[in-house]
């Protein structure tokens, strides 16, 4: 009865080995860790932790190696974010923040730019790691 409600999981193995008579359920569970890890006394038990150590160990790694992966990329991306900002001559805008709400307010100054030439208005993205710009309007002023 107690290896029935252990192996259905509504015993605990220390309340079976209780009930059965066991003087120190924790010295048994000691044994049987011993018996489960020998090799000569059951192999299929010991080939069954050492695959699961292979996955766990190259799992490591497969994260280890993800992880630098992502360290690269981030880098590489700052990176284009400064020569991007340093060839724009000032900061660059996130594709998040280029919606037309987010464009400045006010009206551009009067009589255009210099020599009365029209003013642009341009916004410069970050797109695939190379800074993309275009004329959201353009008015003649004057």
């Amino acid at each position: 009865m107690a290896s029935n409600l252990k192996r259905e999981k509504i015993w605990s193995g220390k309340r079976a080995m209780d009930r059965t008579g066991v003087d120190d359920p924790e010295q048994e569970e000691n044994v049987i860790r011993e018996e489960q890890t020998d090799a000569t006394l059951n192999p299929a038990a010991v080939q069954v932790m050492a695959q699961l150590m292979a996955v766990l160990q190259q799992l490591g790694q497969q994260n280890a190696e993800a992880q630098a992966i992502a360290q690269q990329q981030q880098a590489s991306a700052q990176g284009a974010m400064n020569d991007a900002r340093q060839l724009g001559g000032g900061m660059q805008g996130q594709p998040m923040m280029n919606g037309e709400e987010e464009a400045p307010a006010g009206p551009p100054p009067e009589g255009g730019g210099p020599g009365g030439e029209p003013i642009a208005t341009t916004q410069t993205m970050i797109q695939e790691g190379e800074p993309k710009s275009r004329i959201l309007t353009q008015q003649q002023i004057g």
